[in-house]
């Protein structure tokens, strides 16, 4: 679609009518019942080398997608695969319903993070905070408002962990409990 491409590979779309879309197709042949597994999947390779190495030698991330059966192509998932001891490795996964899974291939819930012993921890980090607000949190909502959140909060010398209703009856934010981090 260009002339003057800005990288190797350029998709470009010119037409600006409703309905049209710049797509790229990565297609794997798949003969569905032919007993040939999950294994054929379409896949995307990103590679570092230099003059001494192939690239098929030098993959260090791909994305990948498959049907999640081998009879039929009704579902599918998507993975990230990074490099790890040489080899590609699975990091995450999404599955036909959404569920995103890290270290899992299976995950059961919207967001499954499954870990060994000691290395399963989630890290809210900021760079910065104005004193006295909350510097990490997770929030609960329904369909229109934030129902509840456990958050973190800096009064300049502590940090104090807290426990919390963002509304109730009223539309009032309660807090319910809190941790002092000077005890």
């Amino acid at each position: 679609g260009t002339d003057s491409p800005s990288a190797k590979l350029e998709l470009k779309n010119e037409d600006s009518s409703v309905g049209q879309n710049c797509e790229l197709y990565i297609t794997q042949q798949k003969t569905y019942g032919a007993g040939n597994g999950l294994d054929e999947k379409s896949k995307l390779i990103f590679a570092v080398t230099d003059s001494t190495q192939l690239s098929s030698n030098r993959q260090m991330a791909s994305i990948e997608a498959s049907p999640s059966s081998e009879a039929s192509s009704a579902n599918g998932f998507m993975t990230l695969n990074t490099r790890s001891s040489g080899s590609l490795s699975e990091a995450m996964r999404i599955d036909n319903n959404g569920n995103v899974g890290i270290g899992t291939i299976s995950p059961s819930e919207k967001l499954h993070i499954k870990g060994t012993q000691g290395d399963n921890n989630i890290i809210l980090e900021t760079t910065s905070y104005p004193q006295g607000t909350a510097i990490g949190a997770i929030k609960w909502k329904d369909h229109s408002a934030i129902t509840a959140k456990i958050h973190t909060e800096y009064d300049g010398n502590t940090v104090d962990f807290v426990l919390g209703s963002q509304y109730n009856s009223g539309y009032k934010s309660d807090e319910l409990f809190r941790f002092k981090g000077n005890g």
